[in-house]
């Protein structure tokens, strides 16, 4: 992992999520309706005129699942590693900030944190609640913090396995403070290890492979019976050749901001190719979450690719670019990334 990957997962956390924003909660119909001049595919930045939500956002803003990706990290630098308590002052002041776009878990729970709440019992949002993305699409930088304790010459094998149980206590803490599910746990396990297997620059079959081993794994972390089992839906990520963008939508809800659906569907996407944009272009020109799954997808693709992979029009027309990168360099400076 190096500098240019922790710049490239930060910057298409927020490229990915600005794409998505106009055309969040739309079918690939709709997309083609409302923006004809695109050919029904999102290359660039649009003007959500008429969004139920986002009406009046200029393009190339972003939503919530940067905000909160960047709390998250800002999380870790200041505690210098996993520490929920710097999570929680960073998630409250998000809060006090903006709200714009925030699913009803995420801004339930934090309110409740900011009255004193602890965060064992904060995400208590009834048997319904919390199994939407509010976990997994902000989660990339623990993941970064993950893959530095493995390549830090600073560990011993005996440091990395301590570190390892550490984060991945801490990733539980993290997902329960808002989303009090074992689906909620396993989509936070299984984007951490998608995006550091991204670092790593595994290829698709060893990342599938691992994110499902994750999925698994993770249901052990966090003991319940659910009717839709994420973690038994994830073993589909080994025949993601065999999913094209129509399957794709028909068989994953259209990419719906349910994490059962969205988290495989944005996976497929990037499986069939990492190395290229036209990944984040299909996924969120394919609908449902679309901010989401371009934020964890565009997350994913700088990981793997570094920050070079996004076009320079897409980074020049960024709404707050140069912060994010500045954001991107302190978590590396505090790790000392290079």
């Amino acid at each position: 992992m190096n500098k240019d990957q922790v710049r490239g997962m930060y910057l298409g956390t927020a490229v990915g999520d600005a794409l998505g924003m106009p055309v969040e909660t739309f079918s690939p119909k709709k997309i083609l309706e409302k923006y004809p001049e695109t050919g029904g595919i999102i290359t660039e930045y649009l003007v959500p005129t008429g969004h139920k939500w986002f009406d009046g956002r200029e393009a190339g803003t972003w939503t919530d699942d940067t905000q909160l990706t960047l709390a998250v990290g800002q999380g870790l630098v200041e505690a210098k590693g996993p520490d929920i308590q710097s999570q929680i002052k960073c998630h409250i002041a998000a809060l006090k900030d903006n709200t714009a776009g925030w699913g009803k878990s995420t801004k339930d729970s934090i309110r409740r944190l900011a009255n004193g709440t602890p965060h064992t019992k904060s995400g208590e949002t009834g048997p319904r609640g919390g199994k939407g993305n509010g976990v997994p699409m902000k989660i990339a930088p623990v993941a970064a913090y993950l893959r530095w304790t493995q390549t830090s010459e600073g560990f011993t094998e005996h440091d990395k396995m301590i570190a390892n149980q550490t984060i991945f206590e801490f990733a539980r803490d993290l997902a329960i403070m808002t989303h009090p599910t074992q689906m909620a746990v396993v989509a936070g396990f299984a984007q951490i290890v998608a995006v550091s297997r991204c670092f790593k620059g595994d290829d698709p079959d060893t990342i599938a492979a691992a994110v499902a081993a994750a999925a698994i794994k993770a249901k052990e972390w966090k003991k319940g019976k659910e009717d839709d089992d994420l973690a038994e839906r994830l073993q589909l990520l080994k025949d993601y050749r065999d999913y094209d963008a129509t399957r794709c939508v028909e068989e994953f809800g259209g990419g719906s901001c349910y994490c059962y659906n969205s988290l495989p569907f944005t996976y497929m996407f990037f499986l069939r190719n990492p190395k290229s944009m036209d990944a984040l272009y299909d996924v969120v020109s394919a609908g449902g979450d679309a901010d989401t799954n371009g934020a964890m997808l565009g997350a994913m693709l700088g990981a793997y690719n570094g920050e070079s992979i996004f076009p320079k029009p897409l980074v020049e027309t960024l709404d707050q670019a140069d912060m994010i990168l500045k954001t991107a360099d302190d978590f590396c400076e505090a790790f000392k990334i290079k």
